[in-house]
């Protein structure tokens, strides 16, 4: 029907590599990357890009691991690598809740027909913004503000 299939692995469940290759998107940080890597029976080390690329192999799938304050790393099953940094922000307050408004924004974006790179960096720009108040939904920034960051 053409719908985007996105798994958020969090917490990370055994999952039979039939349903990885059914998912348009996989989005684990890196806890939850290495075991799924684990879980699959996978070689990949410890570099995330490596990780992403292999489990990117595997399922046929983009994957996405969130790297907390270095931002994420994405693979495509073409091996195409994006690398996306955190911007410059005050004192982190509460990190609560910035891997549901990164996955939730990455989802608006494509959603919105955002090109995959455009996506995720409005997602790691969501996430980061959100780390400056305590609290989750509270803290997720509206789009005005993750745009205006982007622009800075």
């Amino acid at each position: 029907s053409g719908a985007k299939i996105i798994m958020n692995m969090a917490p990370v469940k055994k999952v039979p590599s039939v349903v990885l290759k059914l998912s348009d998107y996989l989005i684990v940080n890196e806890i939850e990357a290495e075991q799924v890597i684990k879980n699959a029976k996978l070689e990949a080390g410890k570099n995330p890009t490596d990780q992403a690329m292999a489990l990117a192999k595997e399922g046929k799938t983009t994957v996405i691991i969130t790297l907390g304050e270095k931002g994420c790393v994405a693979v495509t099953p073409e091996e195409k690598i994006f690398s996306i940094d955190t911007p410059n922000i005050e004192q982190v307050v509460d990190t609560t809740g910035a891997g549901d408004c990164f996955a939730g924004t990455f989802a608006a974006c494509l959603h919105e027909k955002y090109e995959l790179k455009k996506a995720l960096k409005a997602a790691v720009t969501a996430a980061t913004l959100s780390c400056l108040k305590p609290g989750a939904q509270n803290s997720y920034p509206m789009l005005s503000d993750i745009e205006e960051l982007i622009n800075r």
